[in-house]
């Protein structure tokens, strides 16, 4: 990938504008209808950080560029037109800076709490609850975990179900990984090379069964280690899934080094070297598309409206809306497919993530207000690019050690802030 500078994010997103292709079906939001997780499966244990993902793993090496609703085929991957590498010594160094203060926002004065980072001193990750997609815990955990000198809650997740798995709502990449697809495109991502922006993208996930005929070789899914909220699913889940086994009543397919190993009903353990295929309702179709014995792959393809290819990324946490885009406001949760009030119209506690023109992460933490007050908020803080992260009692900044902002409850995952 070629990377960009901070004065070419601006002509970057500038352009990135959300798309049918990139919404086209709406998830359960942040504020908790059930989950269908059928059983309380025992979770993986959290002791320590688990592997990497293996070598099958979710990872592709192409990006697409969609010019209409339509996904667009793959391509080759997507640069960003005459850029040049950004050394990591151009970005700023410093400090991280505490900042609290009170801003005029529509005539209503908000109490913001937020920390600068010079993005030349700090390399940023996503870090997941319990080092696993749907698990849950504290933010101050998550941080001290990481080793992290800051820390903001990330995605919207199902927070409400009494359920095991915690369903996130936003795309997650850690460790060059992806973890979770979404239909919910805005996405923070950051590269190996020092990049850090804030884009639009949605994954999709192809396969190869290896069947002798033909026809029957191609499959799909549209999940990632997420638990079914729909009777007609067609699922992957990974050593990463916070449960040690996917979920029952549906039919499933496991995958270990590449060769399918068993097919059945019901309920099955994650291998360490695969992945589990698990198919219901009106997906059972793709059951004959398999067969034990046979060769099985799949990769994605990222769908963006932007030009960064984000099947490099490093690191990447989903959530939106988008807030500001090219310096000016930029938020539009129902084009992004929210529809909860929470998200539309109410006020509440806020959390948010920006980038500045000159190379610095914000994040900030602000009292009651509006997504759509918290867009000029942050534009009004000197951001170039921000989108809207989990609120309400998720809500949490953490410093050297002790909250800025307490969340009053724990949370899926987390930006973490390690000093370099």
């Amino acid at each position: 990938m070629v990377p960009v500078t901070y004065t070419m994010l601006a002509l970057l997103l500038g352009g990135c504008r959300l798309t049918q292709g990139l919404v086209n079906k709406p998830p359960v939001e942040e504020q908790g209808q059930a989950l269908e997780c059928e059983s309380d499966q025992p979770p993986v244990s959290a002791a320590t950080e688990p592997p990497p993902a293996p070598t099958n793993a979710p990872r592709a090496a192409a990006g697409t560029a969609p010019t209409s609703s339509v996904a667009a085929k793959p391509r080759g991957k997507v640069r960003p037109a005459a850029s040049k590498p950004a050394p990591r010594a151009n970005l700023p160094r410093g400090e991280i800076r505490r900042v609290a203060r009170r801003v005029s926002v529509g005539g209503q004065t908000v109490a913001v709490t937020l920390l600068d980072v010079p993005l030349g001193s700090a390399t940023v990750k996503v870090g997941l609850a319990k080092g696993r997609v749907g698990a849950t815990e504290s933010l101050a955990s998550i941080a001290r975990r990481h080793g992290a000198v800051a820390a903001i809650n990330g995605s919207f997740f199902d927070a409400y179900s009494k359920r095991p798995v915690r369903n996130p709502y936003g795309a997650l990449i850690t460790g060059g990984q992806v973890l979770y697809v979404s239909d919910h495109p805005t996405t923070l991502g950051i590269w190996e090379d020092g990049t850090v922006a804030i884009g639009q993208v949605k994954f999709h996930v192809r396969g190869d069964s290896g069947h002798h005929d033909a026809w029957l070789r191609n499959w799909y899914a549209y999940g990632l280690n997420q638990c079914p909220e729909t009777e007609t699913c067609a699922t992957i889940y990974t050593s990463r899934f916070s449960q040690s086994r996917s979920p029952e009543h549906g039919l499933y397919t496991v995958v270990r080094n590449g060769r399918i190993v068993s097919q059945g009903y019901g309920s099955t353990s994650i291998p360490s070297d695969g992945y589990v295929l698990y198919i219901r309702g009106a997906e059972t179709q793709l059951d004959k598309r398999f067969e034990v014995g046979g060769d099985c792959t799949y990769e994605l393809t990222a769908e963006s409206s932007d030009a960064l290819d984000w099947l490099t990324a490093q690191e990447a946490l989903g959530c939106g809306p988008l807030l500001v885009r090219n310096g000016q406001a930029s938020v539009d949760p129902r084009a992004e497919r929210f529809k909860d009030p929470k998200v539309l119209t109410n006020a509440g506690n806020r959390s948010a993530v920006g980038l500045t023109a000159d190379g610095h992460l914000l994040l900030v933490t602000s009292s009651a207000i509006t997504v759509a007050q918290l867009g000029r908020l942050m534009k009004t803080l000197g951001c170039q690019d921000a989108m809207n992260l989990d609120g309400g009692a998720s809500s949490g900044l953490f410093f050297r050690d002790a909250y800025l902002t307490r969340p009053g409850r724990d949370v899926a995952n987390a930006l973490v802030v390690l000093a370099r």
